[in-house]
């Protein structure tokens, strides 16, 4: 009986399990058939129309000051006072006393300078004085000349007289030297003599008086000249600011002996800055440069391409204002490229913009304002797609596959001069796929497009 029984029951139980089975296939739900619908690829699209646009140009640098200059001193001497500006990172005004010299030695030295003036001045007043006597004398000692011309020839007269007298007198006897007045008429001769001597002398002077006065107001030129110098020595015992600026290093301190042409800080200028941009050759079709010519006025300010230079500080981003002032002269050899000089005023003036100053060496983003380009066709640089290609909706609201050509493009948009016409639809949904002639449901500004662009 229990061999029976373990034989059947396996039977049994898988017999079970088929019926079981059979039941459930036999009585399976039936899976639901819909009808497939066929819908249509929504897309964004726009309506070609032709406007003016203004191209930007794209370029950067690093911020440099328009005037960078090294302080030196002029003069030797022992700094006993600097300015509260004068240390790294201050601004100073210009005209400011930065660095003060011992000036002692060279206040003495403008007063032995002015001594010197002095004397030579009246040394001169004297040449000028004696010029006048030189020309009194000279008459005095053409009417002295004339007396003792006429006392020798009184002599003379006398001389003849006497002889007369004498050898009517006395006709058997010679007369002697007294009788003949010869000593009276040898002393009215040297008196002649004298007068003569005079009189030359007098006019030696008198020609000479010229030169001696050139040479004694050449004395107070030069005393003069070497006054002023003292005068500007002692001036430059003063370390004058030549511009509002700010110090970028400082070389020397309070106590210091300093001589002449040592460098005492280097400094630049805080009005503006000055920022170096290159321009590609495709670029620089695109823009009207700020550019001078010999013989021609200066181009005004105003008419120069703004510029907008852009800064990140960690998270911030800060923008400043500027102008094209000018461009080089010359291509860059190595990069073959044009740089334009951007200039930026005030770049430390916080009164009007809450934002960081504009440091030298910070490097900036340039923004550049190109030439407006008039009645062109522009679309967004994501309707264009690898090739050049462009969807346009044409009618049935069937796409088009179409090659267009650019003739500009940034990071935004794309001018097409070919390719596309005013009044066309234009799909601007990114669509990796699209096959020609797929039917779209295009909507224009939130508004559905009709049948065939409509």
């Amino acid at each position: 009986m229990k061999t029976k029984l373990r034989f059947f029951l396996p039977l049994f139980i898988v017999a079970i399990c088929a019926g079981i089975a059979y039941l459930l296939i036999k009585n399976k739900p039936e899976q639901e058939r819909h009808k497939s619908d066929t819908k249509t690829l929504a897309v964004e699209a726009i309506r070609i129309e032709r406007q003016n646009y203004q191209i930007v140009l794209k370029s950067r640098g690093v911020v440099k000051p328009r005037t960078e200059t090294t302080l030196v001193s002029e003069i030797s001497g022992r700094i006993i006072k600097i300015s509260d500006n004068f240390m790294e990172g201050e601004f100073f005004n210009e005209g400011e006393a930065l660095v003060q010299i011992d000036d002692r030695t060279y206040k003495a030295e403008v007063k032995i300078a002015n001594s010197e003036l002095m004397s030579s001045r009246s040394a001169f007043e004297q040449e000028r004085v004696n010029v006048t006597n030189f020309e009194t004398q000279i008459i005095s000692a053409e009417s002295t000349l004339e007396r003792a011309i006429l006392a020798y020839k009184e002599e003379v007269a006398r001389g003849k007289q006497a002889l007369n007298d004498w050898e009517r007198l006395h006709p058997d006897r010679r007369p002697d030297e007294l009788v003949l007045r010869r000593p009276q008429l040898a002393t009215a001769k040297a008196a002649v003599a004298a007068a003569e001597a005079l009189l030359e002398q007098s006019q030696r002077n008198a020609e000479l008086g010229p030169y001696q006065v050139a040479a004694a107001k050449a004395k107070v030129e030069a005393a003069e000249a070497s006054l002023e110098k003292r005068k500007l020595d002692l001036e430059r015992t003063k370390i004058i600011a030549p511009f509002t600026g700010i110090v970028l290093t400082k070389n020397v301190d309070t106590g210091q002996y300093i001589s002449q042409n040592t460098p005492l800080a280097n400094i630049y200028a805080v009005d503006y800055v000055e920022i170096r941009l290159p321009l590609s050759n495709q670029q620089l079709g695109y823009i009207n440069l700020p550019e001078h010519h010999r013989n021609t006025g200066n181009t005004p300010v105003s008419s120069f391409p703004s510029v907008i230079l852009t800064s990140s500080l960690g998270l911030n981003v800060y923008k400043w204002n500027g102008k094209l002032i000018r461009s080089e002269g010359t291509f860059d050899p190595a990069s073959r490229q044009l740089f334009v000089i951007a200039k930026v005023d005030n770049p430390y003036d916080r009164s009007k913009y809450d934002r960081p100053p504009l440091k030298i060496g910070q490097f900036v983003e340039a923004e550049i304002d190109g030439i407006i380009a008039r009645d062109v066709i522009v679309v967004p640089g994501t309707s264009v797609r690898t090739g050049n290609e462009v969807l346009v909706i044409i009618e049935n609201n069937k796409l088009q596959r179409r090659t267009v050509k650019s003739f500009w493009s940034d990071e935004e948009n794309v001018i097409i001069s070919e390719g596309i016409s005013e009044g066309e639809i234009l799909c601007i949904t990114p669509l990796n796929f699209a096959i020609d002639g797929i039917t779209v449901s295009a909507t224009i500004k939130g508004n559905s497009m009709k049948n065939g662009g409509q």
